[in-house]
């Protein structure tokens, strides 16, 4: 992934608190010492916020409480909260963390639909009284099966495999937040969303590739000994260079009531999950116009940029972002995921 800062004035951003049950119980507006916001496509990033220590932002913040911003639908809860030196330190994550406090304990099928398996997997927990799973229109499939894990871990390991987005955003009634909707998304290509120098919106622009830590072959052995061993191979080499990968699953052990075809499936899911840890890596970097992020372009859509410097041409999607307000600035720093395709702009 890539990452680039860009120092910027924007419109300053305003705070509000909610406490565990979406109350509205302090308004900090823009009355912060510093703040750091960072929202991932399929990731869970971290969340950072420093206020003077006065009473009413006290008893507003604590564990549990949320955090919202007026420009953006994103939700913020807050999980640690340190007093000291006069400034009140709380830190958290985005609100998709509280599907980590969900258990799912079954068996998601191979080839499932990620959309349908996640509300199903969702409704077998015991659920949050804040959270609405919404209705999707996505196909994607996961390939392989998958079981007995946090709610948040099958949408971070079956959403990053299809690259689709999830996300928890404020439902709004009548100007109150009364709730919290998990959502998944992905953005078609937007042709218009087009970056080079000569048009004079990026800059400093720098490509790496590597592939240092990629895996494309996994060997998984299980439950046995020595030779008698069950080994699974998973294999995404697509007939290319294999590039090998020993997994060892011994702590997944056959059950009693268990068919071989089962527990293989089950071994495969591991090499897979391993797998997807160890992508190459094909970066790029450059500097956006801040001005156009949050307007012309958010988090998830796909941009093109045009390197003629590097002489390519690259498309990726905008994985990550992380703003960083303090003493009247803002910060923004962008990456992208994994570069989707790569091309030479004179045609070899």
């Amino acid at each position: 992934m890539w990452y680039r800062s860009i120092a910027h004035s924007v419109e300053y951003m305003r705070l509000s608190v909610y406490n565990s049950q979406l109350k509205l119980v302090d308004v900090i507006g823009e009355d912060f010492i510093s703040c750091l916001w960072s929202e991932g496509y399929n990731t869970v990033e971290k969340f950072t916020l420093e206020v003077a220590d006065i009473g009413t932002h006290r008893a507003a913040i604590v564990p549990d409480c949320f955090v919202g911003r007026n420009d953006r639908a994103t939700l913020m809860v807050v999980k640690t909260v340190v007093c000291e030196g006069g400034k009140i330190t709380a830190t958290g994550k985005p609100a998709t963390a509280l599907l980590e406090d969900l258990a799912f304990v079954g068996k998601i099928e191979a080839d499932s639909t990620i959309a349908n398996s996640l509300k199903t997997a969702y409704n077998e927990s015991i659920g949050n009284a804040l959270l609405t799973i919404e209705e999707s229109t996505l196909t994607e499939t996961y390939p392989s099966q998958i079981s007995n894990k946090s709610v948040l871990e099958l949408y971070e390991t079956m959403c990053g495999e299809a690259d689709i987005g999830f996300r928890a955003v404020k439902v709004v009634q009548n100007s109150i937040v009364s709730g919290i909707s998990i959502q998944l998304y992905k953005p078609i290509q937007n042709l218009n969303l087009k970056f080079s120098e000569r048009i004079g919106n990026i800059q400093n622009a720098s490509l790496t590739r590597s592939t240092q830590t990629y895996k494309n072959y996994a060997i998984v052995l299980g439950q046995g000994e020595d030779t008698n061993r069950v080994r699974v191979d998973v294999d995404l080499s697509n007939d290319g260079e294999k590039r090998q990968l020993i997994v060892d699953a011994r702590e997944i052990q056959q059950g009693a009531n268990e068919d071989s075809a089962s527990y293989t499936s089950r071994l495969y899911a591991k090499g897979l999950e391993k797998l997807l840890d160890r992508n190459r890596v094909w970066e790029c970097a450059f500097e956006p116009m801040a001005s156009e992020f949050g307007t012309r372009f958010d988090l998830g859509d796909i941009v093109t940029a045009s390197l003629p410097e590097f002489g390519v041409i690259i498309q990726a999607r905008i994985a990550r972002f992380t703003q960083k307000f303090q003493a009247q600035a803002t910060k923004t720093t962008l990456e992208v995921g994994e570069i989707m395709s790569i091309r030479s702009i004179y045609g070899n």
